[in-house]
């Protein structure tokens, strides 16, 4: 049997006089290890269609990058906000909703989570030590993305919860934004100690779930963490 094919969406930066499209090397080192086949997505804004790229794969993971813009949820922007990128913005969310009127299994991480949420009609804190109490410090300065650095509690009836075996579970942390008021289609299903939201997943389907975290980067410290990248090929697989 094939393996399944995993598309990851990409960035784009400038870097001097050229632009380029790139992804973290984790995400597709740990959808290889994880039993699948990693398609890179870039944010396409041509007469390419949403269908044209997910006919490609078997399920989608929405990869991290810049601040999702509050335009996207009728917000006007607070100073703390940092660098967005419409574009990019509108291709992902056309790209979830797509995925999901296909019934594909999807991952959302970090900025991915984010872009499920507001696709959905829910809305994001624009910088959490601002708008909130938040007192763990969710982008500690100056440490590699393999870094453990707070707890989160898990609801045991979650998706979540199975993937992981466990109610409570050390996560790195590396975003000032996050999940504010959830779309109504989600539920929570995991928050830090200092109330944020860090994951949330939706019960109407077989496997479509955000994290807050980048699981992506924790193998490298244990490969127990791979778990949620091992549930998204084995959808993908079972064309669930």
């Amino acid at each position: 049997m094939a393996k399944p094919r995993i598309g990851i969406t990409m960035f784009c930066a400038q870097e001097g006089l050229r632009r380029y499209c790139k992804v973290q090397q984790n995400y597709f080192e740990v959808v290889c290890a994880s039993g699948g086949i990693p398609i890179l997505i870039p944010p396409c804004t041509s007469a390419v269609s949403y269908e044209d790229f997910l006919k490609l794969v078997d399920g989608l993971l929405l990869s991290g990058g810049e601040d999702v813009s509050p335009l996207m949820y009728n917000e006007d922007p607070i100073k703390e906000l940092g660098v967005t990128n419409l574009d990019r913005d509108r291709w992902e969310i056309g790209l979830y909703k797509a995925a999901i009127s296909m019934n594909m299994p999807i991952l959302g991480i970090c900025r991915g989570i984010q872009i499920m949420n507001v696709a959905e009609g829910g809305s994001l804190y624009q910088d959490i030590n601002l708008q909130t109490e938040s007192i763990l410090g969710h982008f500690p300065a100056n440490m590699p993305m393999e870094s453990y650095h707070h707890y989160i509690e898990i609801k045991k009836e979650s998706k979540l919860f199975h993937v992981y075996k466990r109610d409570r579970l050390l996560v790195n942390s590396f975003h000032h934004q996050a999940v504010k008021e959830p779309g109504a289609v989600f539920n929570v299903t995991a928050r830090s100690g200092d109330g944020i939201i860090e994951a949330i997943e939706r019960p109407d389907r077989g496997f479509v779930m955000g994290v807050q975290f980048h699981a992506e980067a924790l193998p490298k410290l244990d490969e127990f963490y791979s778990a949620p990248f091992k549930s998204l090929v084995n959808y993908a697989a079972s064309g669930a």
